[in-house]
């Protein structure tokens, strides 16, 4: 009697976060979980948001589908793509039986003197600059002479004290 408890319980578990919408599992365990809930007609196991239902849906297909850079797949009626969040953002396709949601997320340029220089879009991340305006400069100068790229080099700021009667402007280094 008390082997069927555990499983008796997984299950009941299982059940009830599907039923009240909790998100997909993570994509490490997409294989996994595809193994149980697909059919060798249907082998591609998918996990999306359906914005009808506004709750995540399991699925099976035939063969994987792409949407192309700085989109993610939907459910809307039928498969569908949708810009990436603002905060996120998907340079390479995106394949419906590996992710349900655009996979880097974007760097927030919120260390100490760094405020952000443009907001990337779907395909590009964030790009920070020191705030001058407030007495930042770069610790080491970036390739752009104005701002940096969080992904590719530093972009640590520091506190600098200009001499009198001179201003800190963009891209100065001291």
């Amino acid at each position: 009697m008390a082997p069927i408890m555990p499983l008796a319980i997984v299950i009941h578990v299982m059940f009830f976060a599907f039923a009240i919408g909790i998100p997909c599992p993570h994509s490490s365990q997409w294989k996994l979980r595809g193994s149980g809930f697909c059919n060798n007609t249907y082998p591609w196991y998918n996990c999306l948001y359906d914005e009808n239902r506004m709750q995540y849906t399991e699925f099976c297909r035939n063969h994987p589908k792409f949407q192309r850079p700085g989109y993610k797949f939907i459910i809307r009626g039928n498969l569908d793509g949708k810009q990436c969040e603002d905060t996120y953002y998907q340079p390479i396709k995106f394949w419906t039986n590996g992710s349900s949601n655009c996979i880097f997320k974007k760097s927030t340029c919120n260390e100490e003197g760094q405020v952000a220089f443009n907001n990337g879009n779907g395909t590009s991340n964030r790009k920070c600059r020191c705030d001058y305006t407030a007495g930042y400069a770069f610790v080491t100068k970036p390739n752009a002479k104005c701002f940096c790229d969080p992904e590719q080099e530093d972009c640590a700021c520091y506190l600098t004290t200009c001499k009198p009667f001179h201003l800190l402007t963009p891209g100065q280094v001291s």
